[in-house]
């Protein structure tokens, strides 16, 4: 989701926003083929689960944490990586803002599995079985 996120960043709508710079965190460390012409933009290959590459980060006026995976094999075989990504990771992140900073955590509708209403609200709680296999990434 962040991949595609950072496809509506180009030099021009940095430029019309008033934005210095992007910084992007890649497990990858691949830069999506529409935003090669950035010129304010940073990647970093790394992991959101280790601390030490939190750690290092600056502050930032704003963050979009789109983080987490995306993959039900990927998560499912690293369910305590999928759960610090969603958590500790994203409480890490908050502490890089700067003062009135702003924070923007996108996550998947899986997290209202088994909510009946559609389309669904932010204030909808899924029902989720702990014991599911895919429930590190759901919960």
């Amino acid at each position: 989701m962040g991949y595609n996120f950072l496809q509506l960043f180009t030099s021009k709508t940095i430029a019309d926003l008033g934005i210095d710079s992007i910084w992007g965190i890649s497990r990858s460390g691949e830069l999506p083929r529409y935003n090669q012409d950035l010129k304010s933009f940073k990647l970093i290959k790394g992991d959101l689960s280790d601390y030490r590459l939190l750690e290092s980060l600056p502050e930032f006026d704003a963050i979009i944490h789109a983080g987490g995976y995306a993959q039900p094999a990927r998560f499912m075989k690293d369910p305590l990586s999928t759960i610090s990504v969603n958590s500790t990771s994203t409480i890490e992140l908050i502490k890089k803002l700067k003062d009135n900073g702003k924070f923007l955590y996108l996550s998947s509708s899986e997290v209202y599995s088994g909510s009946k209403n559609f389309p669904h609200e932010e204030s909808d709680i899924g029902q989720t079985n702990t014991e599911h296999p895919r429930a590190a990434y759901i919960e």
